[in-house]
């Protein structure tokens, strides 16, 4: 069985702007765009980018008809009002030039939520020693029991994040101060019955929820409309017997003749759609204590239904043929009598050690960065081959060598030198360049 796994560089290699940093600044323009009633073309979607990124963005335009991407007047307005209401997009516009991929932006997620996690804690201690919470917030440090001080930056983020709200004067004191916004306090306006973090958390994912439904909107009305003026094909595409996609996009089914079985780890963009956007794993222990866990993927898989057992099912399979071949073994030493189709043990033992030897699955990955943040797939790609050599086979295609330089690495961390280098001696892992893409008269 042929299987290929494909991540946001399996896009790329096709010109389609999935790169975070594209997204953004769509939505960056789209919220600067000044005429009403007006709807949008590519170019102003991308404006400046179409230079900065000419060689991408000018494949774009060659494999692509780039005229037909137009977002209508009335989306670029209703867009444009969810941007200025929403709370991570403000906060992740304030990072725009540290986030280059998607990884940085699931750590600048965690960063916000720990930020978050000391600032209710803060509040709750005041509360719960004297009382009351509602003091001053200050950029000005002060060792005063009856305010709260946070640096300049960390007072902006939580400002983007609806926990703080500015006073703003005349006369600048030369800092910065505001208040803890009276919309969670437990009572409205009545901070003597404490501030409700409950309500603020659910806040906060109600607002990740609607930059996700932002998301989609940018892959529906941009990045799915791009449709290639030929279809696409690359070595042995057309024996990929199932395709496990941590994409939200439909480029293998739209974009090839292979009718497969697609899997869709992550979601699937479109009208009702079940996108995961999220981090890895709550590491603070105060997260924890507020059960803030719907900001994990690995709540959005199983609340959104997304096909995520990725190759569990394969898994289950070799498992039971290894308790075949161990209760046949034992079988065999207490003389339990075989059926009358199997002439003897040694012929039953032998066909399950053929089939466990010669389960044969070639695993192609492509575009995915093998990031920690997907550890739990990356060690089941590599639990074949354990005892028996299984006929698995796995090719990681890279961009260039600095990319293979990087996908080593994080190989290594998630499963060590001896795993890694027993994969590389006996055959089954290797890394190629990514594929040639040829269009299809």
């Amino acid at each position: 069985m042929n299987i290929l796994v494909v991540g946001n560089g399996f896009d790329l290699s096709h010109f389609l702007p999935t790169k975070y940093d594209h997204f953004m600044f769509a939505m960056q323009s789209i919220q600067n765009f000044k005429k009403n009633n007006i709807d949008m073309e590519f170019k102003k979607i991308f404006g400046e980018l179409l230079e900065s990124e000419h060689y991408f963005f000018d494949k774009t335009k060659t494999l692509y008809d780039t005229n037909k991407i137009i977002i209508p007047h009335n989306d670029v307005k209703s867009i444009k009002d969810k941007l200025n209401k929403n709370s991570w997009y403000k906060y992740f516009h304030n990072h725009f030039t540290e986030i280059k991929t998607w990884i940085d932006f699931e750590q600048k997620i965690e960063e916000a939520l720990v930020l978050v996690a000391k600032a209710i804690e803060k509040i709750e201690e005041k509360y719960n020693t004297y009382g009351i919470f509602n003091y001053p917030v200050y950029t000005k440090y002060s060792e005063r029991i009856n305010q709260y001080y946070f640096s300049e930056i960390q007072f902006h983020l939580l400002l983007c994040l609806n926990l703080i709200e500015e006073e703003v004067t005349a006369n600048s004191p030369g800092y910065r101060y505001g208040f803890i916004s009276s919309s969670f306090y437990t009572v409205l306006n009545d901070e003597k019955y404490g501030f409700n973090s409950q309500k603020y958390l659910q806040h906060l994912q109600d607002q990740l929820d609607d930059f996700i439904d932002l998301f989609n909107l940018y892959l529906c009305l941009v990045v799915d409309k791009l449709l290639p003026f030929k279809k696409f094909s690359f070595n042995k595409s057309d024996c990929i017997d199932e395709v496990f996609s941590f994409n939200y996009t439909t480029t293998f089914e739209n974009f090839y003749e292979s009718p497969v079985t697609i899997h869709f780890l992550h979601g699937k963009l479109g009208k009702q759609h079940n996108l995961v956007l999220g981090i890895s794993e709550l590491k603070d222990g105060y997260l924890k204590s507020l059960k803030a866990y719907g900001f994990t993927k690995y709540h959005q898989k199983i609340y959104k239904n997304t096909n995520y057992q990725f190759l569990n099912s394969k898994l289950n399979d070799l498992k039971v043929l290894n308790e075949a071949l161990s209760e046949s073994k034992l079988d065999y030493r207490a003389g339990v009598p075989l059926p009358s189709n199997i002439p003897s043990y040694n012929t039953l033992i032998n066909r399950i050690k053929n089939s466990i030897e010669n389960f044969d699955l070639n695993i192609q990955i492509w575009g995915h960065s093998l990031d920690i943040s997907d550890e739990v797939y990356i060690n089941e790609v590599f639990s074949f081959n354990e005892i028996y050599d299984n006929k698995v086979r796995v090719c990681i295609y890279y961009f260039d060598p600095k990319a293979k330089f990087a996908l080593l690495n994080n190989l290594f961390h998630i499963l060590g030198k001896e795993k890694v280098e027993t994969w590389m001696k006996n055959g089954w892992l290797h890394f190629d360049e990514n594929p040639n893409l040829v269009k299809n008269d």
